[in-house]
């Protein structure tokens, strides 16, 4: 089985985008929402309206074997059970290392904006993301949101199990985690970042000083649960 990346769109304010509880209508296929939001014109709209990109994690089988298919449904509700605790271990690392808590939906990525009418300030003053995960962008120069690499966050952290196990420090592996966590870095600024891979991203950042002696995957007062299974 593997864990993949699932993309949905909706339209919307940016209110209503970003409302963890908003009733919101999803799409498969965002072409329907472009149209929407070209054939609107600015004069008459009081409250700009956007698309917004949300991104969920699966896990699927590898194949249609009953043993697999069951294995992958127990590991989507194990992911599902321990989410909230995830998202709320998250803000707890934002709130210790840049003093603010994600209070948006956990899974928006991306805001979209008809650049015919709204410019990208408008966008980003409109959502209001404190923390700053959320990737601005032009309906017209939307990113290829399948080619997000999934695989990343678990790279770093299989790297960082490796470099606690090593008797005498390695450069070259040292140099390789740092790599990774900068690739981390660009592709969440191209898709933006859920909730919960940015505190990944964050505490990378944060534990980067460490890594050449001790990686300490998390705080103390944050347990080991937000690290990708």
């Amino acid at each position: 089985m593997k864990r993949v990346l699932d993309h949905v769109y909706a339209t919307g304010t940016a209110g209503e985008l970003r409302d963890p509880d908003s009733n919101l209508r999803f799409f498969k296929d965002p072409s329907k929402i472009v149209r929407t939001l070209f054939g609107e014109h600015a004069s008459g709209l009081i409250v700009p309206r956007f698309m917004g990109v949300y991104q969920r994690d699966k896990i699927v089988p590898d194949s249609d074997d009953p043993e697999e298919v069951r294995d992958a449904k127990e590991e989507q509700e194990l992911l599902v059970s321990t989410r909230e605790e995830n998202l709320q271990n998250a803000n707890i690392l934002f709130s210790r290392t840049i003093g603010t808590l994600d209070l948006l939906n956990p899974d928006l990525i991306f805001l979209a904006y008809n650049p015919q009418i709204w410019a990208p300030s408008t966008a980003r003053e409109s959502l209001d993301d404190k923390v700053r995960r959320i990737a601005i962008g032009s309906v017209t120069q939307l990113p290829d949101f399948p080619f997000k690499d999934s695989s990343l966050i678990s790279q770093i952290y299989d790297v960082a199990e490796k470099m606690k196990s090593l008797s005498e420090r390695s450069v070259a592996t040292e140099e390789y985690m740092e790599s990774l966590v900068q690739e981390l870095g660009k592709q969440l600024d191209m898709y933006g970042a859920t909730r919960e891979e940015y505190a990944h991203l964050i505490h990378f950042k944060s534990a980067k000083s460490q890594m050449r002696t001790e990686f300490c995957l998390m705080p103390e007062e944050v347990p080991d649960r937000l690290r990708a299974r």
